[in-house]
């Protein structure tokens, strides 16, 4: 008897719907999925491979500098600010310069109006005035000239730390260091170069100085989007991509045990970072890529009860209507604050007699609750540990009562991100273990938070980090990326409108720690592998993990470059052909002819295992007896490899080249078969029948329907 399983919109099924042949989303599910993407179209293909970017320092350390803050007017440019002995030489990772500028020239006071001025003169002085003060504020956020540092072994021979940093008549906070790894030296020296316009720069000024030594301590990594950039904050430490590519450094406040706990918020160029422990942090970007400053901005006017060092922080903060909102403090858990609209620095709530004032409000229903996250979806939406709430009214008016609504009690996963899907928000439930959708009501004007994992639940064991890729074209669905704190992964393919829900595990040689996406729909991921954390690409065009593509001029054999993958069996794909596997020492392979074009990387298992085929009499009853899938028909695109195992039995490869047109000697990538196979005579028997696909080398595998016989 025939069956057909050419959906597979519905995912792997939890264990528990193993005998559910009633459930129709029985035949359209998987036993096991393991590194598979699902298609809304329907069949299932191998997930993305992850392109190696960047490895991430572990923990900082804070080293003493031997120098006090500096004040100091150079006399004649370039000009060596200061220079300081550290007694020793010391291994720095990097170097902060904490609040450096040239100190603001004082306007030129205006003699005392004449005790008869005439409107002429009168308007001369205010208008010179007035000019003097516009050329003062000019100048104070332009830049005057440069700032570098450089260190030396021999206090003779010296190299530059970072890039160089403009020096402005505001003040400064920047962190020099390289992409990754140490500097050996003992001397250090700061140096002002490249003047811009007058000579007179006042006194050079810098608050304090900092530096850091890296440890042997993994540190745990978040990942966070402000646009086009890629935030990684690691223990005192958060790196600033672009595109995958590094930027600079920043200094970070948390540390390893904070660094869960810490949430985000954007707005332009600017991004500020909250933990209860820890003051709001403000990090702007000023003009380039590199040049991002690190401060504490001042919040004026807040309730003494609620903030200040002693009291503790917000969990919490967003962007909305021209006003910041901050929630879940740590002396205040349930209580919300609104900025003065247009000065969201400004808490003063004044009479209240403006719809701009500020205001103070306590999401009181009778239990106490913490308010973990603040969302702007299609209403204000604010998520604690016990419940769900909205503001009915779109508009903040401080005028008017603020009508918070309890709309669901489920409690969101502290640490994990809410994001807005198709119309709607979805959450990690507190337990870790339930993926929510806050979907709208219109009947009942109120929200309800349906379980869309409720058919996977086994594979969100402990999510700590959720991301979203949304659909950029009609085809595609979105992906939701689920972290679990075992260090797999579920993958989840989410488009609403064809009901298709369909969740896969993904797993890799090391730990997935984070995702996130940014606003050109690329996929990061935080992978721990081979003892070190690893910035990685979720590259469709890449079959390996932790994989780097070369391109030589000239064929070559030796492939160098490696050491992120030192000691690890690792596969290639050569002018497209699988090559391997192979073990990494000192950093490379050696193939086993001259290539032009290679990926080399960890090959990801992959498994594909359909529910069992169930009998049923002419009726419709199960019937429960020994069976055998003596036949299967594969329908394939561009598949380059594949195992088929029935009835438990062992794998066997499935036939995708033969001779005739298709000349074996082809590369694979240039060969790769589509349309059906058939695999008759499958040995072995069972009362749960079924089939299970694997491969052994890196090669594209798109199963579009499965039919088997029995």
């Amino acid at each position: 008897m025939p069956e057909v399983r050419n959906a597979l919109t519905s995912g792997v099924l939890d264990p528990l719907l193993k005998d559910r042949y009633d459930l129709k989303q029985y035949n359209a599910g998987l036993e096991t999925g393991v590194n598979i993407e699902f298609l809304p179209q329907g069949g299932v293909r191998n997930r993305a491979g992850h392109a190696h970017k960047h490895i991430f320092r572990n923990v900082l350390q804070a080293l003493n500098v031997n120098t006090p803050l500096l004040t100091k007017s150079p006399a004649n440019l370039p000009n060596i600010f200061a220079q300081f002995d550290q007694g020793l030489v010391q291994s720095v990772a990097s170097f902060d310069i904490f609040g450096f500028y040239a100190a603001p020239e004082q306007a030129a006071q205006s003699a005392d109006a004449p005790a008869e001025e005439t409107a002429e003169e009168k308007l001369k002085r205010e208008e010179a005035e007035a000019k003097a003060a516009r050329d003062l504020a000019r100048r104070n956020g332009k830049p005057v000239c440069k700032i570098k540092l450089e260190y030396s072994l021999d206090n003779a021979s010296w190299t530059q730390l970072g890039v160089a940093h403009d020096l402005t008549r505001t003040p400064r906070t920047r962190r020099f260091a390289q992409q990754t790894g140490t500097v050996q030296a003992r001397y250090w020296r700061i140096t002002v170069f490249d003047l811009v316009g007058a000579t007179d720069l006042g006194e050079i000024k810098i608050e304090r100085l900092k530096m850091w030594s890296e440890t042997q301590t993994v540190s745990p990594v978040k990942l966070m989007n402000n646009g086009v950039y890629t935030l990684a904050i690691t223990a005192q430490n958060i790196d600033i991509f672009k595109n995958g590519n590094w930027q600079t450094s920043v200094p970070g406040d948390a540390t390893s045990n904070q660094l869960p706990m810490v949430t985000h918020t954007q707005e332009s160029a600017t991004v500020l970072l909250f933990h209860p422990d820890i003051r709001p942090v403000r990090l702007k970007r000023q003009g380039r890529d590199n040049s991002w400053n690190h401060d504490f901005p001042v919040l004026e006017n807040v309730p003494d009860d609620v903030m200040d060092a002693a009291l503790g922080w917000p969990r919490c903060g967003v962007f909305y209507q021209s006003r910041l909102i901050l929630a879940g403090f740590k002396a205040a858990p349930d209580v919300i604050l609104f900025s003065v609209n247009g000065d969201i620095f400004n808490f003063n709530k004044g009479e209240g007699d403006l719809a701009t004032d500020a205001m103070q409000y306590r999401v009181d229903a009778g239990f106490p609750q913490i308010i973990y996250r603040i969302f702007v979806g299609r209403h204000l939406q604010f998520f604690t540990d016990q419940a769900e709430w909205f503001i009915e009214a779109r508009t903040v008016d401080a005028t008017k009562p603020l009508n918070v609504v309890l709309a669901t009690r489920h409690g969101i996963r502290p640490g994990a991100g809410v994001h807005f899907i198709e119309g709607s928000t979805v959450f990690v439930q507190k337990t870790g273990t339930v993926l929510r959708d806050f979907l709208f009501s219109d009947a009942e004007l109120s929200y309800k938070a349906e379980a869309i994992t409720l058919l996977a639940s086994h594979l969100l064991t402990n999510v700590v980090d959720i991301a979203v890729r949304r659909a950029a074209e009609t085809s595609e669905g979105n992906l939701v990326f689920l972290i679990n704190a075992d260090g797999s992964m579920t993958l989840l393919t989410l488009l609403r409108s064809q009901s298709v829900v369909a969740a896969a595990q993904c797993i890799t040689d090391g730990d997935y720690l984070a995702a996130d996406v940014d606003d050109n729909d690329e996929v990061w991921l935080a992978v721990r592998r081979n003892g070190q954390v690893c910035l990685e690409h979720w590259d469709t065009e890449s079959l390996l993990d932790g994989a780097k593509h070369f391109y030589f001029a000239n064929p070559t054999q030796v492939i160098s470059g490696l050491e992120h993958l030192e000691g690890k069996t690792v596969w290639a794909v050569a002018d497209g052909n699988p090559w391997g596997p192979d073990i990494v020492q000192n950093g490379q392979i050696i193939l086993d002819k001259p290539a032009s074009q290679v990926e080399v990387g960890l090959l990801p298992e992959l498994k594909i295992r359909p529910m069992p085929m169930v009998q049923r009499t002419r009726d419709g009853d199960v019937v429960r007896r020994k069976r055998r899938i003596h036949t299967v028909w594969l329908s394939l695109i561009k598949t380059g490899d594949l195992q088929l195992s029935a009835n438990d039995g062992p794998a066997r490869p499935v036939p995708l080249r033969s001779f005739g047109d298709r000349v074996l000697d082809m590369p694979m990538m240039g060969d790769l078969f589509t349309g059906e196979k058939r695999l008759q005579n499958r040995k072995g028997c069972g009362y749960h029948p079924t089939i299970e696909l694997t491969r052994t080398v890196p090669a594209p595998v798109l199963v579009r329907s499965i039919l088997m016989e029995t």
